[in-house]
This record gives structure tokens, C-alpha cells and sequence, in this order.
């Protein structure tokens, strides 16, 4: 198949290279080469680039030596960055061992590599570690023993108890950012019920003679929905963790979505992983099968990318949708949501006012 016989309907606000992204990243499931045009590949890599998704380009695209140097550097530079995150991760699990606090490292390059099977697929800007928040406190202080200096006020209610994290970066040895959650939501999204089943759960997953703490399969995929929810909130791309998701669900069987629902279901978390399985699997369905004959395919093509205006009031809608339960329950949660992003939002203007955030 040739990128450059995607032509768009009438009518149809998507742009070309935006069908032509889907399309190779389409690969991955229907095991189909694409030829990219020269004179299309920079338009398609820019939205790449800004979608996070280039480095997944490459496995489904025909051979072509004009592309070719372009893609070595794109893999070499992937390749490199994510190499030195594992090296930072792992020193950085040995200094958490050292003060006796269980972590688990998310996201990233222990993710990209568990779904994709390769280290080159997608880059890793930082190594995320998430702690109970009983040891978070403790956490933070052994960091900065050892050289990594907070890039937020210590005095910060907004990062430390709204976000829930906090970055840190040893800067005389050049580390990449580590940041240290102590929850995996915020204010915006359901938060999991249950944040000790991340760790009873969790698995060991092998870089060389190191093994590292990782959430198990379906608690990965629990944390790709919520960073979906983030996303949607943000007004970010979401294709690349509809791709994450639906991929992902793939490798594993039949029933994994019905399995994902479960846990959901049991972290208070199923409406919204209703929500991006949903748009997963009408953007890249499981068995390979065409996508873009689906009447939802062109707007929630649009909303991956960032390209489909908000409607009023969206963000409050999203609130509602995403809260589980009947209706009395479920308008609790819905009160809660939106009291947390009331008091995010005050702290975030307080603190700024106050010169304590940028």
C-alpha cells in the first residue's frame, strides 16, 4: 500500500498526514508494509514527532533509501536516551533498596519495551518511580542525599499533595529527570481505589543481571488508561496510548478485555477504561481488521491528535462520564472530582502568586 493514495473524503477535517500516521502505525496489527513518498515523510514525521509516536514508524514502513539515514538517526537517538534512562533507573533503585523503600518503576522504557519488545520504539524523557505515601517523605530526603536536587519547592502543596509527585534531577552527573509519584492520578480523573494492589501485585522484569519492580500487565495497562484520561483532560495526544492499549491487548489474549474491565471495575476505574478501550479499538482494532469504515473513526481520529476542538464545559463532562457507579454513588464521585480540581486549580494560582511554582 502507497501513503499517498490516502486521499481524504469530502469534506473531512482531518488532515492527510494524519490518516497517513494512523495508517503505518496501523501496521503493528494488520502486519501490512507501507510505502511513504519522499516528499510526504516530513510532514508525517512532524506530526509524529509531536504525537510521541515516530520511533513506532519504522517496523511497518517499505524499504527506502531515502529514508533510510533518517531513520537510523531517529532509532539511534531513541536507542541512546533510552539506554541511559535504565542505567539512571537502576542506580536509582539500588539507592531506594538501600533505604529499605519498595518502589516501582512505570512508565517508560519498562513499559515501551514490555509491549514492543524493543528498546528503540519509543523514548523515554525521564524514569518515573511511584512509592507508597507512607514512604514519600523518606523518598524525597534520600534523594537528596545523594545529589539530586528537588526541581520544585519542597513548601509546594500543589505538586506534592495535588500532583502527587515531585521531579528531581542530580545535575553534576547530568541525570535525566526522575520523578517520584506517591499516586498515579490527578485532579481531573478518577483516582484508584485500592494504590497497595500496584505492589502486592507487582512484577520483576529483567534489564541484564538487574531486576526491576514493575507493575503487572494489567496494572501497566490500568496506568496507560489513566494517563489517557490525563491526556484527554490536557488537550494532549492520546494516539500513541490508544496504541499502547490496544496493542497490548492484543499480545495478551481474547479475554484481556474483559480481564482489564475487571480490575477496573475493582479500582473504581471502569468508565474510563470503558471510555479508552473504546476509542482504541475503533482506532487500531485487535484482529487488524479496517478501522476507518467506522462512523466514530474520523472524529475520535481527530481527538487523538489534538485536532478536534473542545466543546464547552468538556472537561466537566469527561468528570461525569468517567465516575463509576449508580447514580447516587456515582455523583459522589462526580462531587469529589470536581472539588479536587476547585482546590488543585486554587493551590496552583495561591502558590504562583506567591512565587513558589513558575
Amino acid at each position: 500500500m502507497t501513503i499517498g493514495q490516502l486521499a481524504l473524503p469530502d469534506g473531512c477535517v482531518v488532515p492527510a498526514k494524519a490518516r497517513a500516521l494512523h495508517a503505518l502505525l496501523s501496521g503493528w496489527f494488520d502486519e501490512t508494509f507501507r510505502e511513504v513518498p519522499e516528499d510526504r515523510w516530513p510532514g508525517i514525521r512532524e506530526l509524529a514527532m509531536s504525537t510521541k509516536t515516530v520511533g513506532l514508524l519504522q517496523r511497518w514502513i517499505a524499504p527506502n533509501p531515502g529514508l533510510q539515514s533518517d531513520f537510523e538517526r531517529i532509532r539511534a537517538a531513541i536507542l541512546q536516551q533510552n539506554m541511559r534512562n535504565i542505567a539512571w533507573m537502576i542506580r536509582t533503585q539500588e539507592l531506594l533498596q538501600s533505604g529499605e523503600i519498595p518502589a516501582l518503576f512505570f512508565k517508560g522504557t519498562v513499559r515501551s519495551t514490555e509491549v514492543y519488545g524493543a528498546l528503540d520504539c519509543r523514548p523515554s524523557n525521564d524514569v518515573d518511580i511511584l512509592v507508597r505515601p507512607c514512604d514519600y517523605l523518606a523518598a524525597c530526603s534520600l534523594l537528596q542525599s545523594e545529589g539530586y536536587r528537588p526541581q520544585v519547592s519542597s513548601k509546594s502543596v500543589w505538586w506534592h499533595s495535588c500532583l502527587g509527585e515531585a521531579p528531581f534531577r542530580n545535575e553534576e552527573k547530568n541525570s535525566p529527570y526522575i520523578d517520584l509519584h506517591h499516586q498515579l492520578q490527578q485532579p481531573g480523573g478518577p483516582y484508584p481505589l485500592n494504590l497497595n494492589q500496584f505492589f502486592e501485585a507487582s512484577s520483576r522484569k529483567s534489564f541484564g543481571k538487574v531486576e526491576i519492580a514493575t507493575p503487572s500487565p494489567g496494572h501497566a495497562q490500568l496506568i496507560t488508561i489513566i494517563n489517557y484520561g490525563k491526556a484527554m483532560r490536557a488537550g494532549e495526544p492520546t494516539i500513541g496510548r490508544l496504541h499502547e492499549l490496544s496493542f497490548a491487548i492484543r499480545k495478551s489474549n481474547d479475554a484481556g478485555s474483559q480481564e482489564l474491565l475487571t480490575l477496573a471495575r475493582s479500582q473504581g476505574l471502569e468508565n474510563l477504561a470503558k471510555d479508552a478501550l473504546h476509542r482504541a479499538s475503533i482506532l487500531f482494532p485487535h484482529d487488524g481488521s479496517k478501522s476507518d469504515r467506522h462512523p466514530e473513526f474520523e472524529p475520535i481520529l481527530s481527538s487523538s491528535l489534538s485536532v478536534a476542538p473542545n466543546r464547552i464545559f468538556a472537561r466537566t463532562r469527561m468528570l461525569w462520564s468517567w465516575s463509576d457507579g449508580a447514580l447516587g454513588p456515582r455523583a459522589g464521585r462526580f462531587a469529589t472530582s470536581v472539588a479536587r480540581v476547585a482546590a488543585s486549580d486554587l493551590w496552583r494560582w495561591f502558590e504562583s502568586r506567591i512565587g513558589r511554582i513558575a
